[in-house]
């Protein structure tokens, strides 16, 4: 009797992808602990005054506006991997510096901030150089399925990586927490440096000549462009960065219209204002399964239509159900477990559609661009935000933050939607 054959195993586990996959998870999970050790770090060890935690907590976030740009030009000149093993050195080594100077009294304000910029730099710089390598690792017809599994370990990490953050800060203060995170980047630049597939060389083009890999200003100005120009002027690019953009900018002001709201109008207590966000990691969960198995077989722009519609309507439903009582809370989680599954679904097709709709020798650039305006946004919103929010108080501006959040998926589905009918690779 013959025996049966082996069963194929999906073209996205390599051993490869599966190490590069281990170390992104365990990055992911220290990033979250520094997201919130380091604003503690400056509050309860340095005793900074709320101007200064601004600072701190902004730092991780604005060097995105310069490096990444720049990030876009090297990615599409030279390989990835790298740049990736670069970020993940000189991130663990900062952040180690945290501790140290901690326990030798010699941490201070200015270089908690300093090590937030160059953080926030090289993390910058490592997810554009990210976005092109994981092609390189899969087929173009597993990209969904890769993607989707590095969204979903990442929404575990987002899921449980505060409340690991609490206990370590309890046990160990917050400049000892920071600590883990500097030895999971220590882990994932283990991980790439494991990887055996060589990663193939950029193709030559007018921007990117082999032969002179060292861009002057003048060269680098006109790659930057290049890319600038190669999204705005696709219809399909332009329309994911529009409503990225514009999803961010109200996002950011609704966020920050809740947490007022539900603190200081609801008096919820933190730690239920945190489990009804934290629903929002299950959420995610949920939606890197669906992208994982149903997803590969939908037309994609039902997936990025549909993710983007369930995210919008699901944040501006959050006025509606803050005066019901004892359940508000729980419904405040249900929206937010929407809020995470509708979002997940559109990133992960946005960027596989990035990643098969782009030429390789461009894809750096795109990204770049990309990150620069939709991440861009977010600062903006949440000043906006805060600044109606005060003027005509936080429940108002919820509801308008959330009809911006529906014009905006509507748009997006009348437009941009409505053109892709293909189903994107498995």
């Amino acid at each position: 009797m013959a025996a049966d054959p082996p069963i194929a195993r999906p073209q996205w586990r390599t051993r490869d992808f599966l190490l590069f996959w281990g170390g992104e998870t365990v990055s992911a999970l220290g990033t979250q602990v520094t997201y919130l050790a380091l604003p503690l770090a400056a509050i309860l060890t340095l005793h900074a005054t709320s101007a200064w935690v601004g600072l701190v907590t902004a730092g991780t976030t604005l060097p995105v506006l310069i490096v990444t740009p720049l990030a876009g030009v090297w990615v599409d000149r030279h390989r990835s991997r790298p740049l990736m093993l670069v970020a993940h050195i000189a991130r663990a080594v900062t952040l180690a510096a945290i501790p140290l100077l901690a326990w030798a009294a010699m941490l201070t304000l200015p270089t908690l901030l300093a090590v937030a910029l160059l953080v926030g730099g090289f993390s910058a710089a490592f997810e554009i150089a990210y976005l092109s390598y994981v092609p390189t690792l899969v087929d173009r017809d597993a990209l969904v399925r890769a993607n989707s599994a590095i969204e979903g370990t990442t929404s575990v990490a987002d899921t449980l990586g505060p409340g690991l953050a609490g206990v370590l800060i309890q046990l160990v203060t917050a400049p000892g927490a920071i600590l883990f995170d500097a030895v999971s980047y220590a882990v994932a630049g283990w991980t790439v440096l494991a990887v055996r597939s060589r990663e193939p060389a950029r193709e030559a083009s007018s921007a990117t000549a082999p032969d002179a890999p060292r861009a002057t200003v003048r060269e680098m100005a006109r790659d930057i462009a290049d890319g600038a120009r190669r999204t705005l002027q696709d219809p399909i690019l332009r329309g994911l960065i529009a409503v990225s953009a514009s999803f961010n900018f109200f996002e950011q002001a609704v966020m920050t219209n809740f947490l007022l709201y539900t603190s200081r109008v609801l008096h919820l207590r933190a730690g239920t204002i945190g489990l009804a966000l934290a629903a929002g990691g299950i959420g995610t969960m949920a939606g890197t399964v669906f992208c994982g198995r149903v997803g590969p077989t939908l037309r994609s722009g039902l997936a990025l239509g549909g993710g983007m519609a369930i995210a919008s309507v699901s944040l501006a439903l959050l006025p509606a159900v803050a005066d019901i009582g004892l359940w508000t809370p729980i419904a405040f989680g249900a929206i937010f477990a929407l809020y995470g599954l509708g979002l997940v679904v559109f990133n992960i097709y946005a960027v596989t559609l990035r990643q098969l709709h782009v030429p390789p020798d461009m894809l750096g650039r795109v990204n770049a661009g990309y990150r620069t305006i939709t991440y861009g946004a977010m600062p903006l919103g949440a000043l906006a935000g805060g600044a109606v929010g005060g003027l005509l108080g936080f429940r108002v501006t919820l509801a308008l933050a959330g009809a911006g959040l529906i014009a905006g998926a509507v748009v997006f589905l009348r437009s941009v939607a409505a053109r892709l009918r293909g189903v994107l690779p498995a």
